[in-house]
């Protein structure tokens, strides 16, 4: 069991990153950006308890943002 313990340590610290190396330079070594001109539907879930002195200005944050988003505020 340590053996196994020690491997995936070691994978994680030194083997993911040598991956991600190696996968980057097969590929040209640029990553690629994809961009839609619409992001799609978004939804922000807000929970407040307690916050009626900043809930206002939470909300008309939100709203002021540039993507449109269904805003739910969940009061518990």
């Amino acid at each position: 069991m340590p053996i196994v313990a020690l491997a995936l340590l070691a994978w994680t610290h030194v083997g993911w990153s040598l991956f991600l190396r190696a996968a980057l330079a097969a590929g040209g070594g640029r990553a690629e950006t994809l961009r839609s001109a619409d992001p799609g539907p978004m939804s922000v879930i807000v929970a407040a308890y307690a916050e009626e002195t900043v809930i206002g200005e939470t909300v008309r944050a939100l709203r002021a943002q540039t993507i449109a988003a269904e805003i739910i505020v969940a009061c518990d």
